[in-house]
């Protein structure tokens, strides 16, 4: 059982560890066009929770690959935060 579980712990131990500038979450937000800034009318709380969802994210790997595929499209397939980058953008207009 623990070699079962011990690449997921040692990936998840290391995404933790991470420091927070490093997260994926930032990339994202700019190739939306979206900045820290336009989270700042929302709760707090929502921001803190999307950088909780990208820290635990099972999807890191679909998440470097669509970035670097320089594509818009298709966050919505891996990306727990997506519904919050629509709502963010939504906001911004």
């Amino acid at each position: 059982l623990l070699a079962a579980v011990a690449p997921g712990v040692y990936v998840l131990s290391k995404r933790m560890a991470a420091r927070p500038a490093h997260l994926e979450i930032w990339r994202v937000m700019h190739r939306l066009g979206l900045s820290p800034g336009d989270a700042a009318g929302e709760e707090p709380r929502s921001m803190a929770l999307a950088l909780r969802r990208c820290t635990l994210c099972p999807g890191v790997d679909a998440c470097q690959e669509w970035l670097a595929s320089g594509s818009r499209a298709g966050l919505d397939n891996f990306c727990p935060n997506a519904s919050y980058f629509k709502k963010l953008q939504l906001e911004r207009r």
